[in-house]
């Protein structure tokens, strides 16, 4: 009895001085992301949604969208919007994109980036639209 117990103490000696210690592989693979609405190089009116897909080996976190304008008047000049928005949830997608507050023939800049739970971030994807009011 006096052996096993000394056995025993040993063994809990040896894992204490010289933990196992498993660690995975940090994830390095950044997550993927694509506009799935509106298409690239459509026109866009009145009031729609944006739509985007978003992949990952481990899980994505968030999609953000994110604008930019190109419009009559304006020349060459880029104006960034104020309008970012993030989402957190799959279908990950901008409801409410009111077109109407910008001049017919305005080329909208559609950027969306995804970020995964270690923090890894997707390269940019880019859609290319443009408005048009008149349609309606």
């Amino acid at each position: 009895m006096k052996l096993v117990f000394c056995f025993i103490c040993s063994a809990v000696t040896l894992i204490a001085l010289f933990p196992l210690v498993c660690e995975s592989a940090p994830d390095e693979e950044r997550p993927g992301v694509t506009i799935t609405y509106p298409p690239c190089n459509s026109i866009i009116s009145d009031t729609i949604t944006i739509t985007a897909a978003a992949w990952d080996n481990i899980g994505v976190a968030s999609v953000e969208f994110r604008f930019e304008f190109r419009g009559p008047g304006r020349g060459d000049t880029v104006k960034y919007s104020d309008i970012y928005y993030t989402d957190h949830v799959a279908p990950y997608e901008y409801i409410g994109f009111n077109t109407r507050q910008y001049d017919d023939r305005t080329s909208v800049w559609i950027w969306v980036t995804a970020r995964d739970s270690t923090n890894n971030i997707s390269r940019e994807h880019l859609s290319c639209v443009r408005i048009d009011n008149s349609l309606e």
